[in-house]
């Protein structure tokens, strides 16, 4: 229980951390006395993060003060189970004397049913890209197929979307396309993989435009050296509830300058030394969820970034959002350093 309890004074950073520890998706914010007053979820999060909050601020302005909640000696479990379905919620905590001592989730009250989490969609993944910063190795291998532990990069991704059944599949292809396409031969997988090769380099988004007749729906687009471990779903879930065009799942990331930095007036004259200053970024984590008809702003057989796309999208006030992840939840394995020190720590 002492893990799912943060203080209200806590910053947002400490609670991201101690969210990411557990299961629940949501914390039990206290007092000084330890007293319940609100609850703090991985969304109300991910809500402060998209309104520029810095990580560093108090969680004060940000958790639920009004949330549901149930007493040890009036517990009715009907409309528990009512509250959570209809809601959404991840926990409901139960109280004695002001105090957290136990709480309800899904699993807990819905044992005999499967937690339904499908994703009706199509997964694109962009793997036709040279793999330039995995060289010399890349020259040999094309960067899907490189190993980690007993799978490769693109079976780890593959295998994370059928967990929720997703309806097809795609990957684009064009650098060492026929070794790629011979490996998926071999392993035999019981989901159909449909292969799409460019004729020549089309950068990262326009081979999108090779999947206009195959795509009927929103869909995911994935680089093929990216490993996210975070849940799907819900990603989904607030794509259709917001209903974005596109949504970028995107990384938070603190950079601490080594060095002391000087702010100065406008006369040259020294105001303020501060000391290896941090900054905090969202990154773009290579790992999308589109609306069927962005793939309109692509041009046909001509190479397109994905930057270019975003900035197409928005000159068209199409609706985009991001959905922030911790950083340690994304794996960038693209450069040779990152993937060296993944796999150390997969191992």
């Amino acid at each position: 229980m002492k893990n799912l309890l943060i203080y209200k004074f806590d910053n947002i950073r400490t609670a991201y951390k101690k969210l990411n520890l557990t299961a629940e998706k949501c914390l039990f914010v206290v007092d000084k006395n330890s007293n319940f007053i609100g609850t703090l979820s991985d969304g109300d999060i991910r809500k402060a993060i998209m309104k520029n909050f810095n990580l560093d601020n108090k969680i004060e302005k940000i958790y639920n003060k009004k949330p549901f909640y149930v007493n040890k000696n009036s517990i009715n479990i009907n409309k528990v189970k009512k509250f959570i379905l209809k809601e959404n919620y991840n926990v409901v905590p139960i109280l004695e004397n002001y105090k957290v001592i136990d709480y309800f989730n899904f699993a807990r009250l819905f044992e005999d049913k499967k937690i339904n989490k499908k994703i009706p969609l199509p997964l694109v993944i962009m793997a036709g890209g040279k793999g330039t910063r995995l060289r010399p190795y890349s020259n040999i291998l094309p960067k899907p197929l490189f190993p980690v532990n007993n799978k490769t990069i693109i079976e780890i991704i593959i295998n994370k979307f059928l967990d929720y059944r997703i309806n097809k599949i795609i990957i684009t292809l064009n650098y060492r396309s026929s070794i790629i396409k011979s490996f998926f031969k071999e392993l035999n997988l019981k989901h159909k993989i449909e292969f799409i090769t460019e004729k020549k380099e089309l950068g990262t988004a326009g081979s999108l435009q090779l999947t206009k007749k195959h795509i009927k729906s929103d869909f995911f687009v994935s680089n093929c050296d990216v490993i996210i471990d975070t849940d799907y779903y819900d990603i989904y879930l607030q794509h259709k509830k917001q209903k974005n065009d596109i949504t970028l799942v995107v990384s938070t990331k603190e950079f601490t300058l080594p060095y002391g930095t000087c702010e100065i007036t406008k006369s040259g004259n020294l105001k303020k030394l501060i000391e290896k200053p941090k900054f905090n970024y969202l990154l773009n984590c290579g790992f999308y969820l589109l609306n069927k008809k962005v793939i309109d702003l692509i041009p046909i057989n001509k190479k397109f970034d994905f930057n270019e796309l975003i900035a197409k999208a928005l000159k068209n006030k199409l609706k985009i959002s991001v959905y922030p992840i911790d950083d340690y939840l994304w794996n960038d394995i693209g450069q040779l350093k990152e993937y060296t020190n993944f796999l150390n720590n997969s191992e």
